[in-house]
């Protein structure tokens, strides 16, 4: 009996140390694997993105003053329009804050959409 429970109790460690390395993987390493996080600094900045499709994507990208909305497909990336700076002010600066919630992509686009 005391055997059967010391072995019940190494499975019970070692799920959990499993458990343990599973989550550490999802939080820490995935980001990095998939470019989630945010890249260096420097004069082009991807501030949002938003799948539409499988391999297509809008993006909002800040690149010196300028802000653009930009489509990407399989083979090619198009620029959609300019942005006006003034709407995205706000969010530009939540987006690289990492502190502070960003108003997500359809928000961004519909306070575009008003002005």
């Amino acid at each position: 009996m005391q055997n059967l429970l010391a072995d019940y109790v190494k499975l019970m460690l070692v799920l959990a140390g499993i458990v343990a390395l599973a989550y550490a993987a999802l939080r820490l390493w995935l980001p990095k694997l998939s470019g989630l996080q945010q890249q260096a600094k420097g004069p082009i900045q991807v501030l949002a993105r938003m799948p539409l499709e499988p391999r297509k994507n809008l993006y909002i990208i800040k690149a010196g003053a300028d802000y653009l909305l930009v489509g990407t497909a399989e083979n090619s990336v198009h620029m959609i329009s300019p942005l006006q700076a003034e709407a995205l002010a706000g969010y530009a600066e939540a987006a690289v804050k990492p502190d502070t919630a960003a108003p997500d992509f359809l928000t961004v686009l519909r306070r575009l959409k008003r002005s």
